[in-house]
């Protein structure tokens, strides 16, 4: 038998019956554990970001945003919990104005 073959065997009704009973309890389980992570995820709105988040965000490492990032004057205020956290829209939104306020590639020699 190749492997793209599939044996079909007959199956009594009360044996198919706690199979699909058992099928559509793991589906069960698995949609209410879909939605438990979904409904878990905190509102960007009022998400306050480690500097691990910031840095995933940004695409760099922690060390950078500690080095380089969050040092910057026009970067936004700290939260005092922790090390430290920050309003993610705030983040977004620096990002934003810094995105817009650099240009892209060098310069063309004349």
């Amino acid at each position: 038998m190749k492997a793209s073959q599939i044996k079909v065997e007959h199956v009594s009704s009360e044996a198919r019956s706690a199979n699909d009973d058992a099928i559509t309890l793991s589906i069960c389980d698995l949609a209410d554990a879909i939605a438990d992570a979904a409904g878990a995820r905190i509102p960007i709105s009022i998400a306050l970001w480690k500097r691990e988040t910031i840095a995933e965000y940004l695409g760099y490492t922690s060390v950078v945003v500690s080095r380089d990032i969050i040092i910057q004057p026009d970067f936004p205020d700290k939260i005092e919990i922790g090390t430290g956290r920050w309003k993610a829209t705030e983040v977004i939104e620096w990002s934003l104005k810094k995105k817009r306020s650099t240009r892209s590639g060098r310069k063309r020699k004349a």
